[in-house]
């Protein structure tokens, strides 16, 4: 089920070759439970054109998991484009 239909900012801590390794989102922090799929540009969002962007599997504290897809913009900031849980 598709859980966020807007996108929604978030802070992403990444490895060296960009790849997300853990975030934020609403206050919950989040580890990726996989390797994470490039994307390519994501797509415009708001009028705006999309960023580098990535599909993962996140996994809160409490163990549960959401899939995400993931986008940096222009100005380098993270938002979280959609989530399925």
């Amino acid at each position: 089920m598709r859980t966020a239909p807007a996108p929604v900012p978030a802070v992403v801590w990444c490895a060296e070759d960009g790849r997300p390794l853990r975030l934020v989102l609403g206050g919950e922090r989040y580890r990726v439970a996989d390797r994470p799929t490039r994307l390519g540009t994501a797509p415009r969002v708001d009028g705006r054109p999309g960023g580098e962007g990535w599909r993962l599997t996140a996994r809160r504290e409490d163990g549960s998991c959401e899939v995400m897809d993931l986008a940096v913009d222009e100005r380098g900031r993270w938002t979280v484009l959609a989530r399925w849980s």
